[in-house]
């Protein structure tokens, strides 16, 4: 999931391109949940790209992780960040 880097590096186009790749994201999501009904689902992987962001950033991704599996209950989703 990228973010404020792509956004520097190519401005208003790279803005488009992430909302569309959530909402690309969030229809593949929903479209699975509901053809496949699934009682869990574990997103495994560094979608959050998380290394060398800074935590602000870190909680915008995640806001909008939570925009694209929107189904999932709030409070199910969890997502952390050890602070070094």
């Amino acid at each position: 999931m990228e973010g404020d880097g792509k956004v520097r590096r190519e401005g208003r186009i790279g803005e488009l391109d992430l909302l569309f790749n959530d909402y690309y994201e969030r229809h593949i999501f929903q479209t699975a949940m509901r053809l496949q009904r699934p009682t869990h689902t574990i997103l495994l992987g560094d979608i959050f790209s998380s290394e060398f962001i800074s935590l602000e950033e870190f909680e915008r991704r995640v806001e909008r992780s939570r925009f694209v599996y929107g189904k999932v209950r709030k409070d199910s989703l969890w997502v952390w960040k050890t602070l070094t």
